[in-house]
Formats: C-alpha cells, structure tokens, sequence
C-alpha cells in the first residue's frame, strides 16, 4: 500500500480537530489504484465529527472510509484486522457522526483494493 502524505492546505495542517473549530470542511481528493489517504484527527476535547463522503471512479464508485487510533492505524496497514471507531464498508455515498475522546485518530478513505482504477472523493466535514 502506498500512502499519500496529504498537506494540501492549512486545514489539515493541524488536523481535522481545526476544520471542526471552523465548523464545517469540504475538499476533494484523487486516491489513486491501490492507494489511501490518512486525515489526522486530535480533539483536545470529547468531540464529535460528523461527515459525509462520496466516490466517484471506476466500476464500484466505491472506497471505504475508516476512523482508528494510532494502534489500530499501524495494524491496518499491516494488514492485519483491528476495531474501528467507523468502518463504512465498501460504499459509493456514507454519512458518519462519531464521538471521539481526546487523544490521536486517523480518518482513512481507502482505495487499496483497487487494482487499476482512481477514485474522486469528496468528503465533508462539520461540527
């Protein structure tokens, strides 16, 4: 798997935790064949994020969109299973609101179980 490192504004420079201080967020990503991004996530605070995404590519139009804590993030991408705070499944459209406690968490949309084709996805944010 390949990860591409996303600091494409100053959003994401601090997290989505600061998207959220700013109440809502949209951006659009291209996730090429085989490939993930990975959003940080780090509420100071009980926090909870709500969004919603959408994939367009390919003959699914589908991703899987994930939240997980650091642990959960290295043994993800070990391939190995591990619990999720979300786990959309493999879906064109998904809709979350996930209660977070303080600490470091990764929104992941993943693409990895693609072979040839890139996906478009927008993925909104808000408090």
């Amino acid at each position: 798997m390949k990860k591409i490192t996303v600091l494409l504004s100053m959003i994401f420079l601090f997290g989505i935790g600061q998207a959220l201080a700013q109440r809502q967020m949209e951006k659009a990503y291209a996730i090429g064949a085989g490939e993930y991004i990975s959003l940080p996530i780090s509420p100071d605070n009980v926090e909870t994020v709500n969004g919603r995404f959408e994939a367009k590519g390919g003959s699914g139009n589908d991703v899987e969109v994930f939240i997980l804590d650091q642990d959960g993030l290295t043994n993800w991408r070990n391939g190995h299973s591990t619990p999720t705070y979300y786990n959309s499944g493999r879906k064109t459209v998904g809709t979350f609101k996930v209660t977070l406690n303080p600490g470091n968490y990764f929104l992941i949309i993943s693409n990895t179980f693609s072979t040839y084709t890139s996906k478009a996805v927008t993925l909104k944010l808000w408090e």
